[in-house]
């Protein structure tokens, strides 16, 4: 959810906002591997796909 937010940061912040008073904000990721489980196109390279630099934690 958050990678696909203009400014996660931003995001995950009016997530806290609306929390109520010592309350937990969770957000879970799943990785592009995970994403495309299952899919499989013949003769395509997968490692261009799954790359992990833009991966970070806010």
């Amino acid at each position: 959810m958050v990678r696909h937010v203009d400014n996660g940061e931003v995001f995950l912040r009016k997530m806290n906002d609306l929390t109520k008073e010592n309350g937990l904000v969770a957000s879970f990721e799943c990785n592009r591997e995970f994403e495309a489980d299952g899919l499989y196109i013949d003769g395509m390279d997968y490692s261009a796909l799954c790359c992990h630099d833009g991966l970070k934690k806010l």
